[in-house]
């Protein structure tokens, strides 16, 4: 009866440095979704803002080739109402 105790032990024992190693990995994998949740936040931030400065752009981009587009009709214009 002695044996089987000191059998039932051991395997105590031997579990519970499994389930210690468990819980320390689960831990850690917490930790490690905490840290990635913030990175992924981070990163749409940093997408938002790259898509609000692509807009942005697009917009001075836009009015730049107007009043170009603006100035250019209104020479021609002029050189030929000079030469008629």
């Amino acid at each position: 009866m002695a044996e089987l105790f000191e059998a039932v032990s051991d395997i105590v024992v031997g579990s519970d440095l499994k389930i210690r190693e468990i819980e320390e990995r689960t831990e850690e994998g917490a930790k490690n979704a905490v840290e990635g949740v913030a990175h992924l936040d981070r990163a749409v931030d940093k997408a938002r803002n790259a898509r609000r400065k692509q807009h942005m752009l697009l917009g001075i981009m836009t009015v730049i080739l107007l009043l170009l587009g603006s100035a250019l009709t209104i020479v021609f214009v002029l050189k030929l109402h000079h030469k008629a």
